[in-house]
C-alpha cells in the first residue's frame, strides 16, 4: 500500500516576511520566475543546488494550485524592490557617503 499522507508544502516565511522554499534561503520569487521563464523543475536545480528537487516540484504545484495568492506575493515583492531602489537613488552613491563619514571621523579625532 502506498504511503499517500499529506506532504507540506516546503514554503516557509522568515523574520522578514520573504517566502523562502525548503530550507534554503532562496526566495520563492525566484522559483516563480524561472517556471515562468519555462525553466523545468531539473534546470531550477541544477541553477540553485541548495535546493531538493521535490521541494521544486512542491513548490512549483502550490505555484500552479494558487495562482491569485502568487500574483498577490508577486506584486507585494515588485513593490518592495522598488521602494528599495527609490531609497538607493534617492541617497546616491552610499560607498561615497560611508567614506565621506569615515573622513569627517578622521579629522574630527
Amino acid at each position: 500500500m502506498l504511503p499517500l499522507n499529506d506532504q507540506p508544502i516546503p514554503i516557509r516565511i522568515d523574520e522578514h516576511g520573504v517566502a523562502r522554499v525548503g530550507g534554503t534561503r532562496i526566495p520563492l520569487e525566484t522559483i516563480v520566475a524561472a517556471f515562468r521563464r519555462g525553466a523545468s523543475p531539473e534546470e531550477i536545480v541544477h541553477a540553485y543546488s541548495a535546493l531538493k528537487l521535490s521541494d521544486v516540484y512542491k513548490a512549483i504545484s502550490f505555484i500552479i494550485d494558487h495562482p491569485g495568492e502568487i500574483a498577490e506575493y508577486m506584486k507585494a515583492v515588485d513593490a518592495d524592490r522598488a521602494t528599495s531602489l527609490k531609497l538607493v537613488e534617492e541617497h546616491g552613491d552610499l560607498y561615497y557617503l560611508r567614506d565621506k563619514l569615515l573622513a569627517l571621523q578622521r579629522e574630527s579625532s
